[in-house]
C-alpha cells in the first residue's frame, strides 16, 4: 500500500488497475486464514480450548511464517518505493524551477517507520528463537502492536493533511546533441548559459523549466542539464534558485525596496511559494530573511 501510495503521489497519471491487485494476494490469503481461525474459536470462552482450535489450523506455525514473509518482502517494497521517490526528485531538480511543485520530503518518515516495524519484528522473533521469551511474556508483541497502531494513525493523518497536488510532468529530452560534443565548446556554452541568467534574468520567470531554457539556448535539454550538473556542481533547480536568492539579497540591501515586504520581494525575484522561499533562503545563507536584514543593519 505504501508503494502504490508513493507511486500515485509522484505520478499524476498513475491509476490503480486490476493487475496491481496481484501484490495483495499474500495479504488476502493471510487475512482469510486469520478470519477462519478467529471465527472458529470465537464460539468458546475457554482460552485453552481457543488455543487448541487455533493449533488445529496450524496457527502457531503459520502466523510466524507470515511474519517471516513480511520481513522478506518489506525491503523490496521499501527499496522500490524509495527508488520511485528518488527518480521523482531527480526529475524535479533537473526539469523545473517552479517552487510550487511538491518535494514530498515528508515521505521519508514512511521509510523510517516502516523500517522500525521491520526491526521490531526481527528483534521479537530473535528473542523468541534464542531466548524463548514468548514462554514467559508477550509484552514485546504488545509493544509491537502499539507501534504499528501509532504508525497507521500517524501516516493516515499526515497523508490526509497533505494538499491535493496537481502537476504535469515534463520529461527531459534525452536525445544526444551531436553538435556540442567537444570540450572546446563547453566553455562557450557555459558562457551562454550564464549570459541568459545574468543579462536576460530568465530566473525571474517562476515557472522556468529546462525545456524553456534549452529552447532559448538552442541546445538539447540533456546537454544543458549535463553542463549545469558537471560545471556548477548543481541541479538545474539549485542553479536557478542561486540567482533568485542573490536577486533577493540585492533588493533587501537596496533602500528603494525598504517599504516592500520580504514576500513581495521574493515573488518579484522568481519565487512563487512562500514556504519554499524561506526554506531555500535559510539553506543558502544560514539565516532567515529577517536575520539577514538585521545582520546587514548592524
Amino acid at each position: 500500500m505504501i508503494y502504490f501510495y508513493i507511486k500515485s503521489l509522484i505520478n499524476p497519471e498513475f491509476r490503480f488497475k486490476l493487475k496491481n491487485g496481484v501484490h495483495f494476494i499474500p495479504f488476502i490469503i493471510a487475512q482469510t486464514y486469520a478470519f477462519i481461525v478467529y471465527f472458529s474459536a470465537i464460539a468458546t470462552n475457554d482460552f485453552n480450548e481457543k488455543d487448541q482450535i487455533a493449533e488445529s489450523f496450524g496457527f502457531n506455525f503459520i502466523k510466524p511464517l507470515e511474519e517471516y514473509i513480511l520481513l522478506f518482502l518489506l525491503p523490496f517494497y521499501l527499496f522500490y518505493s524509495y527508488k520511485e521517490l528518488t527518480n521523482y526528485k531527480k526529475w524535479l531538480n533537473n526539469t523545473t524551477s517552479d517552487s510550487t511543485f511538491p518535494d514530498f520530503n515528508w515521505l521519508n518518515s514512511i521509510f523510517k517507520l516502516s523500517i522500525g516495524i521491520g526491526t521490531f519484528l526481527l528483534i521479537n522473533h530473535s528473542l523468541d528463537i534464542f531466548f524463548n521469551l514468548s514462554d514467559s511474556t508477550i509484552l514485546h508483541y504488545h509493544l509491537l502492536t502499539l507501534f504499528i497502531a501509532f504508525t497507521i494513525y500517524y501516516l493516515g493523518l499526515k497523508g490526509y493533511l497533505q494538499p491535493d497536488y496537481a502537476f504535469d510532468k515534463i520529461e527531459i529530452n534525452l536525445e544526444r546533441d551531436q553538435s556540442y560534443d567537444t570540450d572546446n565548446n563547453s566553455a562557450e556554452l557555459i558562457d551562454q548559459i550564464q549570459k541568459v541568467m545574468t543579462e536576460d534574468k530568465v530566473y525571474l520567470n517562476p515557472k522556468l523549466s529546462m525545456y524553456e531554457l534549452s529552447n532559448m539556448l538552442g541546445m538539447s535539454q540533456k546537454r544543458v542539464s549535463s553542463l549545469i550538473n558537471q560545471h556548477f556542481k548543481m541541479s538545474f533547480r539549485e542553479y536557478v534558485n542561486k540567482y533568485r536568492i542573490e536577486e533577493v539579497k540585492a533588493k533587501l540591501d537596496d533602500s528603494n525596496y525598504k517599504n516592500m515586504s520580504i514576500l513581495g520581494i521574493a515573488l518579484e525575484c522568481g519565487f512563487n511559494s512562500e514556504a519554499s522561499f524561506y526554506r531555500i533562503f535559510k539553506k543558502s545563507t544560514n539565516l532567515t530573511p529577517k536575520e539577514y536584514i538585521q545582520k546587514k543593519e548592524k
